[in-house]
């Protein structure tokens, strides 16, 4: 398919879970300002093990459109979450990262 098509399925496809594309890349808002879904992530505390420190991440996904929440946790390192989720999140927004965490900067060792 071509890459305006394959925007058509991606926004079809999302949309039952809550998630109002207008493609691969674009995002939408319903009229009424219903938000889609939403998750979070809260670090609460770390465990030492041997040489290595695992951090407790609570995390919670919310899609009210479909009735959908949940809640997990998760031990990570934290090489696993810079490369897993800062350096996804930082690739995704290029120049607008440092803007967007200039008051949250991201540890360089744990």
């Amino acid at each position: 398919p071509t890459d305006s098509q394959a925007s058509k399925h991606v926004a079809k496809y999302l949309e039952p879970y809550g998630y109002l594309a207008f493609g691969r890349e674009s995002w939408r808002v319903q009229p009424g300002g219903i938000v889609g879904p939403t998750i979070h992530f809260n670090v609460d505390g770390h465990t030492e093990l041997g040489n290595h420190t695992f951090y407790h991440i609570r995390c919670s996904l919310r899609a009210d459109r479909c009735f959908v929440r949940a809640q997990w946790t998760a031990q990570r390192q934290l090489g696993q979450v810079r490369m897993d989720l800062h350096d996804a999140a930082k690739a995704l927004l290029g120049k607008s990262y440092s803007q967007a965490f200039a008051d949250a900067p991201f540890a360089r060792r744990g």
